[in-house]
């Protein structure tokens, strides 16, 4: 038997890749707009769509990636940070995401997040996040990429993560430093390329356990 083409649907693409029996798949750079849920438990545990068309309806309420460790969505059209939340909520096992490069805002309207429990290390730089993004954020992380965004401030009070050991602020519109209120275990700190003109005296005494802060490029 000799078969020279072959023909599927789009939909019947997808539905091959979601239900592969691998533990790790790349789609890179091909345009894919959109992933099916597998139609049973999943062995992945790495995924990377990195560089596609995808967006905040991927994977939503699909409870088949319970085994999935690693997440890479950089470089997508996702716009919604608290339905990203909404994705990983099912993802019982979930340790890192990469939103990186995408159009990612939250607003207090939005409502609650939901993240994975698991989730201890996310990179959220290079996207459109503010001040809000504090009010969702997985309570705990431990390593947190904000990067390149649009922060002004992070008000005291408006986050609790009481895991988090490394925050990166830099190029964002800081106008002072953070306060660690918030943050009892930080140990790194990254607030270059922002608008420091006079670091708060007391940061060292509410952040007694950052043992490295980087700082250059500021104003001060």
């Amino acid at each position: 038997v000799l078969i020279t083409d072959l023909y599927f649907t789009q939909n019947d693409l997808y539905k091959i890749f979601a239900d592969m029996n691998i533990e790790a798949l790349t789609i890179a750079e091909s345009d894919m707009i959109h992933m099916l849920c597998p139609s049973s438990d999943s062995p992945f545990r790495y995924l990377s769509f990195l560089k596609n068309d995808l967006t905040d309806l991927l994977f939503q309420k699909c409870g088949k990636l319970n085994q999935l460790e690693t997440l890479i969505l950089q470089k997508n059209k996702f716009e919604s940070l608290s339905k990203v939340s909404s994705m990983t909520s099912h993802m019982k096992s979930l340790k890192y995401l990469d939103m990186s490069n995408n159009l990612l805002s939250h607003d207090a309207a939005d409502g609650q997040c939901q993240w994975a429990e698991s989730l201890t290390e996310l990179d959220l730089s290079s996207n459109q996040l503010m001040d809000a993004v504090f009010e969702c954020l997985p309570v705990n992380i431990e390593k947190l990429d904000l990067q390149n965004n649009q922060i002004n401030s992070v008000a005291r009070g408006t986050a609790e993560l009481k895991s988090l050991k490394e925050l990166n602020l830099a190029s964002n519109r800081l106008a002072d430093l953070p306060g660690c209120s918030g943050f009892p275990s930080l140990e790194f700190l990254n607030i270059e390329m922002n608008s420091i003109l006079t670091p708060s005296a007391n940061f060292f005494q509410s952040c007694p356990r950052v043992r490295e802060l980087q700082a250059g490029h500021n104003p001060f």
